[in-house]
């Protein structure tokens, strides 16, 4: 039984590691930089559609963030999870606990990438969807 326990926290261990990893866009592919997992390159028809990151904090959820940064200058989480199916097998533990299966995926968030906005729309320009509000969590109920 520990053993198991031991395995299952191991997984849990892997997924900072892959959860929000740098990315690249280019015309052709997506390129995912991991500090431990290296680079690793998508073509975009290995790209699934965005989905909202169910991984993020709640918005009522981070009162000590918000007293700490300021109101004025705090943004609530955003982001989301793009399903990538050439991503090795790191990524598809990030996909399990993401809901999303053994699908390898990866999460575009305000807090990990500065440049959000921009990731999110050239992402959905090269993948063909239109850009949904819903993705960027701030309509969860």
């Amino acid at each position: 039984m520990g053993a198991l326990f031991a395995f299952g926290l191991a997984f849990a261990a892997l997924l900072p590691t892959v959860a929000a990893p740098s990315v690249t866009l280019t015309e052709s592919e997506l390129i995912a930089r991991s500090r431990i997992w290296g680079r690793h390159t998508a073509p975009w028809s290995a790209v699934g559609m965005p989905k909202p990151y169910t991984l993020l904090p709640p918005p009522g959820a981070e009162v000590m963030r918000r007293a700490l940064i300021g109101r004025s200058r705090y943004r609530p989480a955003e982001g989301v999870l793009i399903p990538v199916r050439a991503l090795p097998f790191p990524y598809r533990i990030h996909g399990w606990f993401a809901g999303e299966g053994l699908t390898p995926a990866i999460a575009l968030t305000n807090r990990a990438h500065r440049d959000y906005d921009r990731l999110i729309n050239a992402v959905m320009r090269q993948t063909q969807h239109e850009f949904d509000p819903v993705l960027s969590n701030k309509e969860e109920s």
